[in-house]
């Protein structure tokens, strides 16, 4: 998803100047934890959180652009002008998958903005600090709860199957540290069940 959206094609949109793309590895992880982290990756919410801090509406052709059948549902919000190659808030859902019993996925992500070169070590010790623990297969955290959170990393050695079993009782994140473009790295909340 968060290289589907780079490939985007760059629109023009008028951006309040309250909006603030984050500018490092630190900025970066508290607007990844208020936009997704503290709303469990709920894209209403998610929305409305990079909203207040004047993120903005990403172009409808933008957003057509990164629906495909395994994201039908998509929410792109920008920390600037399109044409500026702001920062975006990525939001997704699957359709229900039928072998994991119907759940969806959502994903919430923000791809930095070109440049920002954000540091895979400080992020990694600032996803750590703010779980409260450390990634069973880095660098990938997997957990319950919105604070506390709970340490499900056991889920991944277990297969997929489990993860859905306990997904269809209270909703399981997996927390991922991917490559941006930029050479730097990004986060991106995946949320299984409801």
């Amino acid at each position: 998803m968060i290289r589907v959206a780079m490939a985007l094609a760059a629109l023009t949109t008028a951006v309040p100047a309250a909006a603030q793309a984050p500018s490092d590895s630190l900025a970066y992880f508290q607007q990844f934890d208020r936009f997704c982290l503290a709303t469990g990756g709920d894209p209403a919410r998610a929305v409305a959180a990079a909203e207040a801090e004047g993120w903005i509406a990403a172009p409808q052709a933008m957003v057509d652009e990164a629906v495909n059948p395994n994201a039908p549902e998509v929410a792109i919000r920008l920390s600037g002008p399109a044409d500026a190659a702001p920062a975006r808030l990525l939001l997704s859902a699957s359709p229900p998958m039928a072998d994991r019993g119907g759940l969806k996925v959502r994903v919430c992500a923000i791809e930095p903005a070109p440049g920002a070169g954000l540091d895979e070590t400080r992020l990694t010790a600032l996803v750590e600090a703010r779980l409260g623990f450390t990634g069973a297969m880095l660098p990938v955290w997997v957990f319950s709860g919105s604070g506390p959170f709970v340490d499900e990393n056991e889920l991944i050695l277990q297969g997929r199957e489990a993860m859905a079993a306990r997904a269809a009782t209270t909703p399981i994140y997996m927390l991922n540290l991917v490559p941006s473009g930029d050479g730097g790295s990004a986060l991106a909340l995946l949320r299984m069940g409801d």
